[in-house]
């Protein structure tokens, strides 16, 4: 990771470096967040909603469809 952004800039291809750590930074941020839940600290609900909604899709290859009519 330490290599590629200033690769990317020297090549010409800064938006592919700023790509990669966006990404890097929002998989670290979500893994944090997975893990102050785990510990059982309170977590906002859409927070905790979008955490399952990301959980289902990783197991399941597709979100979990709502169906607003129940509610």
């Amino acid at each position: 990771m330490w290599l590629l952004y200033p690769w990317s800039i020297a090549i010409g291809y800064k938006w592919v470096g700023d790509a990669v750590l966006w990404l890097w930074i929002f998989m670290y941020a979500t893994s944090i967040t997975e893990n102050v839940g785990q510990m059982g600290l309170p977590l906002p609900h859409f927070i905790k909603d979008r955490l399952n909604k990301l959980s289902d899709y990783a197991e399941n290859g597709e979100p979990e469809k709502e169906n607003k009519e129940d509610k």
